[in-house]
């Protein structure tokens, strides 16, 4: 009997610490995304215009072409893309939260043509589990409309999502192989395009991935966006697919 009562405490006691886990990882993530919620909504997008510009470049997407995390303008892709063309006119579109279904939307209101357009989108895609048949369609729709504005198209996607410190630690597996998928889906789809686009692909693996080994730098406070310092890794993976063209 004695036994019995012991083991029935020990289970008790597992079970409220699972809950007490559980509830410490709700409250933590919660946290976190009021943070990223107050960044996204202080957050200005870098755009310039000039007179006579030597090229105009569109940027278009989702929170990372907004440039949420940053210290500033200036140290967004936008920003970062601004300084490597002083001259050009910089034209961005960028909506925090949007899905590659709202790109579509965002190029529909697109004018005239552009020396270079860049889409940064499908982190949203991937963590909120965007089917993957419809999201096939979307993209390929979206990059059919980009190349239609822009003389070279640069698509991106997120990086690794599961070294997002956002999530809680048992629940950041489910990331990875979402984001291949989606990162399968791009490259396909940038593929499909005969050279109208072209695919930066920012996935590293967690022991080669800055994101994974020091968080703390390249994470904004929301430890879901980029930091300064994240942004311009990014950027250095986005370079070398601009100095392919002719700009």
């Amino acid at each position: 009997m004695e036994s019995h009562s012991r083991i029935v405490t020990i289970i008790l006691l597992i079970v409220a610490a699972l809950i007490v886990y559980i509830v410490v990882q709700v409250l933590r993530t919660q946290h976190y995304i009021k943070i990223g919620e107050a960044l996204a909504a202080t957050t200005v997008p870098f755009s310039r215009a000039t007179e006579s510009p030597s090229m105009r470049i569109l940027i278009v997407g989702d929170s990372t072409a907004v440039g949420v995390g940053t210290s500033g303008p200036s140290t967004s892709i936008a920003g970062l893309v601004g300084t490597r063309y002083p001259k050009a006119e910089i034209t961005n579109f960028g909506v925090s939260g949007a899905k590659v279904k709202d790109l579509i939307k965002q190029l529909e209101t697109v004018e005239g043509t552009y020396d270079l357009v860049m889409v940064h989108i499908g982190g949203n895609d991937i963590v909120r589990f965007t089917p993957l048949d419809e999201l096939k369609i979307d993209i390929r729709t979206a990059l059919d409309l980009a190349a239609s504005h822009g003389k070279h198209v640069l698509v991106t996607t997120t990086g690794n999502i599961a070294t997002v410190r956002l999530f809680p630690a048992p629940t950041r597996w489910i990331f990875r192989p979402r984001t291949l998928k989606v990162r399968e889906i791009f490259m396909s789809a940038a593929a499909a395009t005969n050279g109208d686009a072209r695919y930066t692909d920012l996935f590293r693996e967690r022991a080669q991935d800055p994101y994974a080994t020091n968080p703390q730098k390249y994470y904004a406070a929301d430890m879901f966006h980029p930091s300064d310092a994240g942004y311009a890794d990014w950027f250095t993976l986005i370079s070398k697919e601009l100095d392919q063209f002719s700009l």
